[in-house]
């Protein structure tokens, strides 16, 4: 074998090893040698409270016959004040509380070498001992606090100023707090890496870097006899979740579906409506049941990497004053008229006289479709990146459909008319209308190069927000490259068959390309033509760069040769095309 090879092979092995590592989020514990090592932390009154919870992980490694103390904060001899942790000389796991007396509570069988979380509460009048989350014992009893000496990790007898009890092993994740958790509280987070600050909790030693420093800021402790760090538990993180936004309705708009947050968790979302009033939800379908406010939660159940959380928005449900068909002013009769004085399901009239939507048009769902992304963007303007509802009666004869909606890039309100990762298939009647029933159920598959082609500029024209001083925008490659954003100065059309839509303005450019007549974008709207480039920036010369889509060659499609002095991207492999 070769040298060469030999360190790619342990070159391979440590990036595999430190994959392991990284994914099961196993991070430092400190290990004891049963002999002599042991961590020291001075007395604070904070690390003995009259209620109490104190939990660890321990792994014993050795000691049978003998008591070994993982942790230990305890006074007097007699009378006996303050709480130990053991695993005994009949290797079984104890906790005790000192009344004046020890009052012992007994566990199961210490497994050598093996994590274990050990737990113990005192409420005022019960002591609870939890191992691995399940309580194992209680007892009904005293506690008087230590007030006076201090706390041993990996050692005990804390009464006196030499230590005994030394524990052989390891210990992990040490958390004080001033009051009982419940058993849940224990469970859940038994492998979790909490975030600070966290109400009751008064010192937290997680041993990274080898030292035990409290997460909390105060009450640090001393190393004695150089314990060493070691790989600790796994455990669990917290899952970021956004795109979780407020949503105002009408009393009158239908359910609409709850879109998921965004979550770097695998978890399943569950939803739920705190107030019934208002809305309930049943699924991911939200029913509208009167005005007000609700709170709409989606929990996350917990994956192998990160914990359980949940994330709120506010859903507000807003009146509205309408005129039913029989003359009478109303805020809940679904028989209302316009002002023409039929019956409507999207406006009426106020007791003024004045026209007034019944519905949200946030174009959540079908029923409250909006008229445009940019529409949907300025009326509500927490919208984010997605799918969303509209409605126009020069489409689909009025039919609500579906859009891509950016909300995001210079302000947001652009509804995706155009993707093109493959020139398969193209052709001069498709370029304008393809797979119009949107293919595409999130932002992945829109920036995906493996999904199918999408094109709505056929319905460009009735979308856009005026005749004249519409924009629109190009990307390619990735998103907010090798383009830009320009305004069209004229009553210009998408579908426009001939080059001399020109005169436009470059209102924001994506990379350093600049205008050329024939190897790259040319200064022009993108142009409609029965040629190899069917929609294309092209002047008219036959070289049908700054294309669109093509038909012809190059895949997806030629895009910029000459950037005239900037970065070419002749084969941008996708690129998009927006509205608003």
């Amino acid at each position: 074998m070769s040298l060469f090879s030999f360190n790619i092979k342990k070159a391979i092995l440590f990036l595999s090893l430190f994959a392991i590592n990284a994914a099961t989020q196993a991070q430092n514990a400190l290990l004891f040698n049963g002999s002599n090592s042991y961590v020291e932390i001075p007395y604070a009154a904070t690390n003995n409270p009259a209620q109490f919870t104190v939990e660890f992980w321990a792994r014993v490694d050795g000691g049978s016959g003998t008591f070994r103390a993982p942790l230990s904060s305890r006074q007097g001899g007699p009378p006996y004040n303050g709480y130990n942790f053991y695993a005994n000389t009949g290797n079984t796991w104890n906790f005790t509380g000192g009344s004046g007396v020890w009052e012992g509570l007994s566990g199961p069988a210490v497994v050598i070498g093996q994590w274990t979380h050990l737990a113990a509460t005192y409420d005022g009048t019960t002591y609870r001992f939890y191992v691995d989350g399940v309580l194992v014992n209680t007892l009904v009893a005293g506690f008087s606090v230590n007030t006076s000496r201090p706390m041993r990790i990996g050692a005990g007898t804390t009464e006196i100023s030499t230590p005994n009890y030394y524990f052989p092993g390891a210990v992990d994740e040490v958390k004080i707090w001033n009051y009982a958790r419940s058993a849940s509280q224990i469970n859940d987070n038994k492998n979790v890496n909490l975030s600070l600050p966290q109400s009751g909790l008064m010192s937290y030693y997680q041993f990274e870097d080898g030292l035990a420093t409290s997460k909390t800021g105060i009450n640090n402790g001393t190393l004695i006899n150089a314990p060493t760090s070691v790989t600790g538990v796994s455990f669990t993180i917290a899952p970021t979740i956004t795109n979780f936004n407020n949503i105002t309705k009408t009393y009158f708009d239908a359910s609409y579906t709850i879109a998921a947050p965004t979550s770097n968790s695998s978890g399943a979302f569950t939803y739920t409506s705190n107030n019934s009033a208002v809305a309930t939800v049943s699924g991911t379908t939200v029913t509208i049941l009167g005005a007000g406010t609700a709170t709409i939660t989606a929990a996350q159940a917990g994956d192998a990497t990160y914990y359980s959380s949940s994330v709120t928005y506010t859903l507000t449900v807003n009146s509205v004053s309408i005129v039913t068909k029989n003359g009478e002013f109303s805020t809940t009769n679904f028989n209302y008229v316009n002002k023409n004085g039929a019956l409507s399901t999207s406006n009426s009239v106020t007791i003024y006289g004045q026209a007034v939507s019944t519905k949200s048009n946030d174009g959540l769902s079908a029923a409250s479709a909006g008229v445009s992304a940019l529409q949907i963007k300025t009326d509500f303007p927490s919208a984010v990146d997605g799918l969303y509802w509209i409605a126009n009666s020069n489409i689909n004869s009025g039919t609500p459909f579906q859009i891509y909606a950016d909300m995001t890039t210079d302000g947001g309100g652009w509804t995706l008319i155009m993707k093109n990762s493959n020139n398969a298939g193209w052709n001069y009647t498709n370029a304008i209308s393809l797979n119009t029933t949107i293919p595409y159920s999130n932002t992945a598959d829109v920036i995906s190069t493996s999904t199918v082609n999408y094109s709505i500029i056929g319905w460009a024209d009735y979308i856009k927000k005026s005749e004249s001083g519409f924009q629109y925008m190009i990307d390619a490659t990735s998103r907010r490259s090798y383009g830009g954003i320009w305004t069209a100065n004229g009553n210009y059309s998408f579908v426009k068959t001939d080059n001399s839509q020109t005169n436009i303005t470059l209102d924001t450019k994506f990379g350093t390309w600049n205008y050329v007549n024939d190897d790259g974008i040319s200064e022009r709207m993108p142009w409609y033509q029965n040629d190899c480039g069917a929609i294309t920036t092209d002047n008219g010369g036959g070289h049908w760069w700054g294309t669109l889509i093509s038909r012809c060659g190059w895949n997806p499609t030629p895009w910029i040769s000459d950037a005239g002095g900037g970065i070419a991207n002749r084969d941008p492999g996708i690129i998009w095309y927006w509205v608003r």
